[in-house]
């Protein structure tokens, strides 16, 4: 059963950085490295390091009800070193 619903978030697309170029792609094709673009209103999953949002801040929020059951939203910080707005140009 479990296998069944990973199979599924395997094969959703989403939008990735790699080697300076946006792709689109499957969860499934995702490496170690890639900058994924997530969207509002899309999943983040739980190993995904934020670097930076679109948010003038650069939080966000998650909700973590597929992990503990709680219906909240969690604040999501970047570290701060690292934490700036990228461009694709910035990632060649």
């Amino acid at each position: 059963m479990r296998h069944k619903a990973d199979d599924r978030v395997n094969l959703q697309p989403i939008d990735i950085i790699r080697n300076g170029t946006e792709k689109r792609i499957k969860w499934k094709n995702i490496f170690p490295g890639d900058i994924i673009k997530v969207k509002s209103g899309e999943e983040f999953p739980a190993d995904m390091v934020l670097i930076s949002s679109a948010q003038t801040n650069g939080i966000c929020y998650v909700s973590t009800a597929n992990l503990d059951g709680y219906d909240i939203l969690r604040l999501v910080q970047p570290n701060y070193r690292r934490a700036t707005h990228f461009t694709i140009d910035e990632f060649n």
